[in-house]
């Protein structure tokens, strides 16, 4: 019996992973960001249950999302356009449009940091007194009140935009901030609370050690997942691979446990009908929602996506885009 299951299990995967890649130019053009960090609570607001629910890292968002993070909570989220962004204590951030090129967010109160670390990506943070627009390359603190709001520019140059005047502000930074209200706009200190800068500082120096450990990953990724490849160089190893008559460079774990399978270390969670992958492995985000997995050699390895998908390679013609899990399920008697 047992023996049975486990040759199911690898039918399973082996099937849909031969599956859903033939779709791959067929799949919409869709921005999901990924909670990469959490300390204390963060809750997403589900309209269909008219209430919120606890997020872990690794979770999902996108376009329509209102996040909230409890009275102690801090989190990172990322975008694959670049931007990067922190919350602190208690607030509530809504995602009102995520594309290649942009995101938009509505901060509804609380604090908020922006980076963009995009090439062509603008980043566009509202507020009910007016919003912030900030090129790439740029970085500012949104600290949004019950009767005002702040703009604190940390790096380059943001524009605010007032709501009842529509007149526009440049904010540089080592400068004074904005503060404005229903009324009017004026200067304020640009003093940063220390305990969220040294917060901050803690997660930047984060990904400036995480940079230095890129390896050959970066060759391998499209632009907008190579800061992931630390995790890649950490994990595992690129190997050269006979496959389908050519060698290819595949991506093979080295951290985990003999007999070890995709989509087993983790647990499904729904997000927006969908039944979404939440990996428990350290490298599990990036291979389980982009690219493929292909079974060579006794060994599972993973194939990173492409800029352009190729015709005549149906495993491999995965294109850069999210999946919320490429697997599909199927069904042999009472089993599935």
């Amino acid at each position: 019996m047992m023996k049975w299951f486990k040759s199911l299990v690898f039918l399973f995967l082996a099937m849909n992973i031969m599956v859903l890649p033939s779709l791959a130019a067929d799949e919409p053009d869709m921005v999901v960001g990924r909670v990469y960090r959490i300390e204390g609570d963060l809750l997403r607001y589900v309209p269909d249950e008219n209430d919120w629910v606890a997020m872990v890292e690794d979770a999902p968002f996108g376009t329509g999302d209102t996040l909230y993070s409890g009275s102690k909570g801090m989190a990172e989220l990322t975008v694959p356009n670049g931007s990067l962004i922190r919350i602190g204590n208690s607030t509530q951030l809504q995602f009102i449009d995520l594309e290649t090129d942009l995101a938009e967010t509505d901060v509804a109160s609380g604090i908020a940091r922006f980076y963009n670390k995009g090439s062509r990506t603008v980043i566009k943070a509202t507020s009910p007194y007016g919003y912030v627009l900030a090129d790439p390359g740029t970085a500012f603190d949104f600290y949004v009140g019950e009767n005002s709001v702040e703009v604190v520019a940390l790096k380059g140059e943001v524009s605010f935009v007032h709501s009842a005047t529509n007149a526009r502000y440049d904010v540089a930074s080592g400068s004074a901030s904005i503060l404005a209200d229903q009324n009017q706009v004026s200067s304020g200190e640009g003093t940063v609370d220390p305990e969220w800068d040294q917060w901050n500082d803690h997660r930047d120096n984060f990904w400036a050690e995480k940079a230095r450990t890129r390896g050959r990953s970066v060759e391998y990724l499209p632009p907008d997942l190579r800061d992931e490849s630390y995790t890649l160089e950490e994990n595992g190893r690129w190997e050269s691979v006979p496959y389908e008559g050519s060698p290819r460079w595949f991506w093979r774990p080295t951290t985990v446990t003999v007999g070890w399978s995709p989509f087993t270390m983790g647990r499904w969670t729904d997000w927006y009908g969908d039944q979404t992958w939440i990996p428990s492995e350290p490298f599990g985000y990036v291979t389980h929602h982009y690219g493929n997995w292909v079974y060579v050699r006794n060994n599972w390895y993973w194939a990173p996506p492409v800029a352009r998908v190729q015709i005549g390679l149906p495993l491999l013609s995965v294109g850069f885009f999210w999946n919320p899990g490429r697997v599909s399920w199927i069904h042999s008697g009472s089993y599935v």
